[in-house]
C-alpha cells in the first residue's frame, strides 16, 4: 500500500472511498483550514481550558473539532508529522473561506464551517472578520509563501501532489435526467479566491505533481454528503484515482505530464459522451420554459390592454365594418386567437372565419379548419390576422413573400388601427 497524508477538502478524501481503491491508505487528514492561516501566534487563546471544553461540548463531529483546534493552535505541521507517508496530497480550496484577524497577535485563523461563535467568546483575543478578497496580493502571496515553506519542510516536491479544485454550478439531479444551475454566485466567489491561491502555489511548488481539474465534470445531487459546489459526479473521483496511479509509477515529470494530459482528455470525452444527452434535454427544457414565459408575459400584456379598455375592443369591431371585411383567417392557434374567435362570434356574428394557420394534430378548432404553417399557399380570404405575437415580424415577411391577395394585419394593430 502507498501511504498518503491529506491537507485539503473532502474532494481528495473521497477518492479513497472508491471500491476499486486497493493501492492507497490515508494516514492523516486535515481540512477546513485556510492556506493563509498556517503561521501565527497561538497565544490568541486566553483561556485554554474553557476553549477546550467549549469545543468538546459543541455539537459537531470530532473531525471538525480537531481541525478547529489545529487552526487555533497552529499545529498543522505537527499533526501531519505524526504519521510518515509516501505522498502529501494538497489543494488550496479552503482559501475560499473568509478569515479572522487578531490585531494584537498579528495572526489569522479560518472562518470555516465550524463553531463560528467561539470568536465572540472571552477565551479568545479580540478579532475582526476579514473578507479574503480584501487581501492585497503582497499580503496574500506572503501568507502563501509561509504555507509553501511549511509544506516543503515536511515533503520533497516529488512527494507532493497538488490538486486543482473548482467550484461548479451545473448539477446532475438525482433522477439523472436533468442538469440544473445550483449555487451560481457562491461558485463564482469561491473560484475567484481558489484560483488566486492555486496559481501562486503551483508556481512556488515547482517540481510537484499536478492533477488538473477536468472539463465536463458536474456536481452530483446524489453525493453521499449532499449538495455542495465541490461535490462531484463519480467519474471525477475515478479520474483522480487513475491520476494518482500514474503518479505512483514515478515517471519523469515530463513523461508523467503527457500521461496525465491523456488521462484528463479521456475522462473529459467520457463525461461528455455520458451526459451530453442529459445536457441537451436540459437546454431544451430551459429554452422551452423561457419561450413559454416570454409568450405568457406577452399574452398578459395584450389581454390587459384588451380587457381593460372598451375603446380598443370597439376599435376591433369598427375595423371590420369600416373596411367591409366579411371573412378572415388567423395565423397562429394561440390564446389570443381563441379569445378573438369567441369575441367575433358575439360582436361580429356575420364574420366568416375561414381557417387557422397552425401545425396541429387536430383538424379544426370550433369547426374552423387548420392549415399547416408550411403549406406552399393558403386558401382565399380577405384578411389574415397574425396572432402569434412572438414571431410577428418573421410572419409578416413570410406572408409578404407569398404574394397573397389577402390583407395582412396583426392583433396589436386591431387594437390600435391607424
Amino acid at each position: 500500500m502507498i501511504d498518503v497524508n491529506i491537507f485539503g477538502v473532502c474532494t481528495i478524501r473521497d477518492i479513497f472511498n472508491l471500491p476499486q481503491n486497493d493501492m492507497f491508505s490515508v494516514k492523516k487528514y486535515a481540512q477546513f483550514i485556510s492556506p493563509y492561516t498556517l503561521s501565527g501566534n497561538k497565544d490568541i487563546i486566553k483561556d485554554r481550558a474553557s476553549l477546550e471544553k467549549y469545543i468538546n461540548d459543541y455539537n459537531t463531529s470530532n473531525f471538525k473539532k480537531r481541525n478547529l483546534k489545529i487552526d487555533l493552535n497552529k499545529t498543522l505541521s505537527d499533526f501531519l508529522s505524526e504519521a510518515k507517508s509516501d505522498y502529501l496530497l494538497i489543494d488550496v480550496a479552503c482559501s475560499r473561506f473568509d478569515l479572522y484577524w487578531f490585531p494584537d497577535k498579528k495572526t489569522y485563523t479560518t472562518k470555516s464551517l465550524i463553531c463560528d461563535e467561539i470568536y465572540n467568546k472571552d477565551f479568545l483575543d479580540k478579532s475582526v472578520l476579514v473578507d479574503t478578497d480584501s487581501l492585497d496580493d503582497d499580503l496574500a502571496y506572503g501568507l502563501l509563501d509561509i504555507y509553501c515553506e511549511n509544506v516543503l519542510k515536511l515533503y520533497k516536491p516529488e512527494q507532493i501532489v497538488l490538486f486543482e479544485i473548482k467550484a461548479l454550478h451545473y448539477m446532475l439531479v438525482k433522477e439523472k435526467n436533468k442538469i440544473i444551475n445550483w449555487g451560481v454566485e457562491q461558485s463564482k466567489k469561491y473560484n475567484r479566491r481558489i484560483k488566486r491561491a492555486y496559481d501562486y502555489v503551483k508556481l512556488k511548488l515547482s517540481g510537484c505533481h499536478i492533477i488538473e481539474f477536468p472539463n465536463c465534470a458536474l456536481l452530483d445531487e446524489s453525493h453521499y454528503l449532499g449538495s455542495a459546489v465541490l461535490h462531484y459526479i463519480p467519474e471525477y473521483y475515478i479520474y483522480c484515482y487513475d491520476a494518482l496511479k500514474i503518479i505512483s509509477n514515478k515517471l519523469p515529470l515530463e513523461v508523467e505530464k503527457i500521461s496525465l494530459d491523456n488521462l484528463k482528455n479521456h475522462y473529459e470525452h467520457l463525461m461528455y459522451d455520458k451526459y451530453i444527452n442529459v445536457l441537451q434535454n436540459t437546454l431544451k427544457y430551459y429554452a422551452d420554459k423561457e419561450a413559454l414565459s416570454f409568450r405568457l408575459s406577452k399574452y398578459v400584456s395584450y389581454f390587459k390592454d384588451l380587457l381593460l379598455d372598451e375603446q380598443k375592443r370597439n376599435n376591433i369591431v369598427n375595423f371590420f365594418f369600416n373596411n367591409n371585411i366579411s371573412s378572415c383567417a388567423f395565423y397562429g392557434a394561440t390564446e389570443i386567437s381563441r379569445f378573438l374567435i369567441s369575441y367575433f362570434k358575439k360582436s361580429i356574428p356575420n364574420l366568416k372565419i375561414d381557417y387557422i394557420i397552425e401545425e396541429s394534430n387536430l383538424k379544426s378548432y370550433e369547426n374552423i379548419p387548420f392549415i399547416g404553417r408550411y403549406s406552399s399557399s393558403y386558401p382565399e380570404t380577405e384578411l389574415i390576422i397574425i396572432s402569434d405575437i412572438v414571431y410577428i415580424k418573421e410572419i409578416y415577411k413570410k406572408l409578404n413573400d407569398m404574394n397573397l391577395n389577402a390583407q395582412v394585419t396583426d392583433v396589436y394593430k386591431l387594437l390600435n388601427p391607424i
